[in-house]
């Protein structure tokens, strides 16, 4: 595997991991549970949550905020109602396609909503060919290595060069504190479909300056990586449940315009989700690699 090719997949990780905590959450419920093997989770649970505006027979009425299509909503407001949102379904398969430069790529896995303890199996294109990205027990098992074989990088440990996007993982806080500071506008778009499901929709314009300052990158403004702005559309049904996030990123000096969306269904579902036994450690990776993987 080349070192462009290297950089790409970690970016891709990156990105996927990203777009699946929607830049800001995608839930900790206490109520989650898993079994004692600590390689392996299986959950279920029963629909939960509520919006304040959905009907006995699903259809959505309106906003749960006090505002008309297309008045905004405060963003900090916002941003607890979308963490509640973000975790009332518990368990979920998961749907994602981004396209960069025109080229689609999609994913598809199931995931437990819970960000104290996050686990997460997606399947698809990560730049090393198909393979399967795996968040368990604090650790990702990226497939990055040849043959889409995973490389396994402990969530938190300092020397992993994803930690800090990462951080979203594992702290509610920040996902709450990034919606609520980075977000420059939210706006209520009224009820929609979204794939036969009734909805109600809202626009979130975030800085992603203040983004990655909040999760310690510090100032990059001024360095022409990050767009002025990233928008997304988030869509939440009558049961108070974020069923689909569409994210676009402009186009910046260095990267191309990015648009991912993710959909969220079965809810409740019984979720499996084991760690790969033949994982790579990173160091190792990096090594084999002529520490071609952290290279710009």
């Amino acid at each position: 595997m080349t070192r462009l090719n290297v950089r790409r997949a970690i970016a891709a990780t990156s990105l996927s991991v990203l777009a699946v905590t929607g830049l800001a959450a995608c839930g900790s419920d206490d109520d989650s549970s898993s079994n004692d093997d600590s390689s392996s989770s299986s959950n279920s649970s029963d629909d939960g949550g509520s919006g304040d505006e959905g009907s006995d027979d699903g259809t959505v009425e309106g906003s749960s905020f006090d505002v008309e299509e297309g008045e905004e909503v405060d963003p900090a407001e916002f941003a607890s109602f979308y963490l509640d949102a973000s975790t009332a379904g518990e368990t979920a398969a998961i749907e994602q396609s981004t396209t960069i430069d025109g080229a689609t790529t999609t994913m598809s896995g199931e995931q437990v909503l819970d960000l104290e303890n996050p686990e997460l199996r997606l399947t698809g294109d990560f730049g090393a060919g198909e393979g399967e990205l795996v968040i368990i027990d604090g650790t990702m098992y990226l497939p990055i290595a040849e043959g889409g074989q995973q490389v396994s990088l402990p969530i938190d440990d300092p020397s992993n060069p994803l930690a800090q996007a990462f951080a979203l993982l594992g702290s509610p806080d920040k996902n709450e504190q990034i919606l609520a500071e980075a977000s420059t506008s939210v706006t209520y778009t009224g009820v929609e479909e979204v794939d036969g499901v009734s909805t109600e929709t809202y626009d979130v314009v975030l800085d992603p300056a203040v983004m990655f300052d909040i999760l310690g990158y510090g100032d990059l403004s001024a360095t022409g990586a990050v767009p002025e702005e990233i928008t997304q559309s988030v869509a939440i049904d009558a049961e108070g449940r974020v069923v689909e996030l569409a994210q676009l990123s402009p186009a910046t000096e260095v990267a191309p315009e990015t648009e991912t969306v993710q959909s969220w269904s079965d809810f409740g579902r019984d979720v499996t989700i084991e760690a790969p036994t033949d994982a790579i450690p990173y160091e190792e990776f990096v090594s084999s690699m002529g520490g071609a993987a952290t290279d710009s």
